[in-house]
């Protein structure tokens, strides 16, 4: 029988009163969205093990930041370690699988980390810069002509929103495909490669608690994304 893609989900820190800067967590909406459109979720646990992820999986999402459960008294660089660790293990596995040619998916954060590895840049400041407020909102997104995600989910879908920064300038290869009502950069993909980036959260736009409940349906995003690694499988 022919087997499903694997696909590989990278984890956040977890900073709660027993794990503190060793624990890993990943918000189960993520491997939910996989399984059910097609996918073996897999998380990676060991950074030094990356060539062999790369063999094992058939794709790469990147998530969103996990919020951190911190208990009173954490100290700042226990914090600041566990963001570094996540930062430097999700650039090398973009990386890693940029050069093996495989599908990448970037979602929020994950958007971000892609953009920046191809030489893009960061709003940092998108209250002040835009002067509006893009966390736990929801909001249209124009999807540029012959894009995927107009493909996949037409002209205007409304989507959810939580998110401090924002793509500034894009990086090498990256083709910005929506952008918000205040001109945000919510989607893009690659000119040549399969590289997708998701400014919102398609795994929240599921399921028993969509959100928004009448936002665009997010398994279309997974589906699309699993089916591409599929094609490509080892």
């Amino acid at each position: 029988m022919d087997r499903r893609p694997v696909i590989l989900i990278a984890w956040g820190p977890c900073l709660d009163d027993q794990f503190y800067s060793h624990g890993m967590m990943l918000l189960r909406s993520y491997e939910l969205a996989v399984a059910a459109n097609g996918g073996v979720p897999l998380i990676p646990l060991d950074a030094s093990s990356i060539e062999e992820y790369v063999s094992l999986a058939d794709g790469l999402i990147l998530p969103g930041a996990q919020r951190e459960m911190v208990k009173p008294g954490v100290p700042r660089e226990v914090r600041g370690e566990a963001s570094n660790r996540r930062e430097i293990f999700h650039e090398a596995l973009f990386k890693a699988f940029y050069e093996a040619g495989k599908p990448v998916m970037g979602i929020c954060e994950g958007c971000q980390k892609i953009n920046c590895c191809l030489g893009g840049t960061l709003d940092v400041e998108l209250q002040k810069s835009r002067g509006v407020l893009h966390w736990d909102s929801a909001h249209t997104v124009s999807c540029a002509e012959g894009s995927v995600i107009r493909a996949l989910w037409g002209e205007e879908p409304v989507v959810n929103s939580f998110h401090n920064f924002a793509i500034e300038k894009a990086g090498e290869g990256i083709v910005i495909t929506a952008v918000s009502p205040q001109g945000n950069a919510e989607a893009f993909e690659h000119e040549s490669r399969p590289i997708f980036g998701y400014q919102f959260h398609p795994e929240r736009m599921r399921g028993d608690e969509k959100l928004p409940c009448d936002g665009a349906d997010g398994d279309i995003i997974f589906r699309h994304f699993i089916s591409i690694c599929s094609e490509r499988k080892n």
